[in-house]
């Protein structure tokens, strides 16, 4: 998955039968080529417009393009029609209404064995302990929400232990450095999440664990739980730990924190490389990235559905 990151105010052009972004920069003209042909996703973080050309150019390679808004959440999408309907989402809805607790409690289980496994390769095992003697049993999804809730206040005990100024987890709208990097890192996995979902033709707002709503796509936070904790522990608490991200970084109020443009850019480059590192070991010794973790969970997700199978996580395969 090849992804181009556009940040600020500008516009997308056919020039010489290339894409082209076009902006002004301190009051002069840039002009940057996307290499459309080597690109999976492109994600529009400002204020991004699109010519004509420009859409029809995107579409007819079928690049999926993410326009986010300047705190990181993904306000539309464009892609083409084909990714939006299939007749494999009548198989999701009935998993949903016959499957659902099932499932359900499989996502929970992701959660809880990649924070595990995240804490595990810090060697904070007093963490993982913890987290090992929670038991996965309930009846209904409010109480299996109740699981996941006591795993991230596992995770988030963890970061206050560390030295970074970490309070408690705020968002809608985020305050602190952490809590600003944690949503906006969030709402870029999101999106990744949502890409691959909308490859294997499942309908995103149909979820198992969150509830069904019209303004959220509810099957994309299910499956971006189970990998929020390694991001969050091994990638955003370094960054603030490392002070790879100053206070130049941030719009900050008593308000709000949001990370500036600037601050967009530097994360988004740890976050593609983050996503593409092979750190992951799986029971046979191979060694994967959270990239791959993904496809493969989206992949195993499709197969229990259309097979009407157990749902097996590939977290199930990780090394603890």
């Amino acid at each position: 998955m090849n992804v181009f990151h556009v940040f600020g105010k500008g516009k997308l052009l056919i020039k010489e039968k290339c894409l082209v972004l076009e902006k002004y920069e301190n009051n002069r003209k840039i002009s940057q080529k996307i290499p459309i042909e080597n690109v999976d996703i492109i994600f529009c973080n400002g204020l991004i417009g699109l010519s004509p050309l420009s859409v029809n150019k995107i579409l007819s390679r079928g690049v999926k393009t993410f326009f986010l808004n300047n705190y990181g959440s993904v306000k539309g999408v464009l892609l083409p029609i084909d990714r939006i309907f299939s007749t494999f989402q009548i198989k999701q809805y009935e998993a949903f209404k016959n499957r659902r607790i099932e499932i359900a409690k499989e996502i929970v289980n992701s959660i809880k064995i990649s924070s595990m496994f995240a804490l595990s390769h810090i060697k904070e095992y007093e963490y993982v302990k913890e987290l090992g003697n929670l038991e996965i049993e309930a009846n209904d999804i409010r109480e299996l929400m109740g699981v996941e809730s006591e795993i991230w206040r596992i995770i988030y005990s963890f970061l206050k232990d560390l030295e970074i100024n970490f309070e408690e987890r705020v968002y809608n709208p985020p305050k602190g450095e952490l809590n600003s990097i944690i949503s906006y890192g969030n709402s870029l996995l999101y999106s990744y999440v949502l890409v691959e979902l909308l490859e294997h033709e499942f309908n995103p707002l149909i979820g198992f664990l969150h509830d069904l709503s019209e303004r959220r796509n509810s099957l994309a936070l299910d499956l971006s739980e189970s990998l929020k904790p390694i991001l969050i522990i091994l990638l955003n608490s370094e960054i603030v730990k490392r002070k790879i991200l100053n206070q130049n970084h941030f719009e900050d109020n008593k308000e709000y924190t949001y990370l500036n443009l600037l601050g967009k850019v530097i994360y988004s480059s740890y976050f593609e490389n983050f996503m593409r590192m092979k750190f992951i070991k799986l029971l046979d010794g191979r060694k994967v990235s959270p990239i791959w973790i993904l496809r493969k969970e989206v992949e195993n997700l499709k197969k229990s559905l259309e097979n009407d199978i157990r749902f097996d996580s590939v977290w199930r395969r990780v090394c603890l």
